[in-house]
């Protein structure tokens, strides 16, 4: 269970790595279209891959629970996860993710305005 705990946590925190640094990217598309995509694109991740990584989140937090009650039980010293592994560094880990997806949501809306504003103007 400790291998278990560890190998998800490690996981959980290279998705969330990964999601902060693709989620920080301010290159945008240089067209309506384009923006319109990457925020469609934005609300894919919000609302298909995120919501799993957050049960996992969640399970991560059970599971932890369960293996220092077992060790417990049987009168073993309780298992606490290494530094960085801890349910408050994955807490810590999911604010910065959060932060990072308010930020990106901001932006690709600005876009989006000055996107229609240029398309307006080249109506004109």
């Amino acid at each position: 269970m400790i291998e278990e705990y560890e190998g998800f946590t490690s996981d959980l925190l290279k998705w969330i790595e990964n999601a902060i640094e693709a989620l920080n990217d301010r290159n945008f598309a240089n067209s309506l279209r384009g923006v319109q995509e990457q925020l469609a694109q934005f609300n894919t991740y919000r609302n298909v891959e995120k919501p799993p990584k957050f049960m996992e989140k969640g399970n991560l937090e059970v599971l932890l629970f369960t293996l220092q009650s077992k060790m417990r039980a049987n009168n073993k010293v309780p298992y606490f996860p290494k530094e960085g592994k801890t349910i408050s560094d994955i807490n810590k880990a999911w604010e910065r993710l959060e932060r990072s997806e308010h930020e990106r949501e901001l932006s690709l809306r600005d876009e989006l305005i000055r996107q229609e504003k240029l398309e307006q103007l080249a109506a004109r």
